[in-house]
């Protein structure tokens, strides 16, 4: 391919690529704090912090890699 062929396809490739990004960038719907706050309510601080604890554990038991520590203490939200 001679150099003008090259320099469109290179500009082709970027527009095609620019319109992919955009379109994962649709417009949703409805109102995400209000059904936040719908499933969220029902769940304590201390529920949530036992259920990623035991993600965290399921997750350390099968992975062979090192992890961060989890945060020792009382959950920052249960002390609100």
């Amino acid at each position: 391919m001679g150099h003008n062929a090259d320099k469109e396809v290179s500009r082709v490739r970027i527009y095609m690529d620019t319109i992919r990004f955009i379109q994962q960038f649709k417009m949703g719907y409805g109102d995400y704090t209000r059904e936040r706050h719908e499933w969220l309510n029902h769940y304590t601080a201390e529920e949530i912090a036992q259920e990623i604890q035991m993600l965290r554990d399921s997750n350390e038991a099968s992975s062979t890699e090192p992890r961060v520590p989890a945060r020792e203490g009382p959950h920052p939200v249960a002390e609100m």
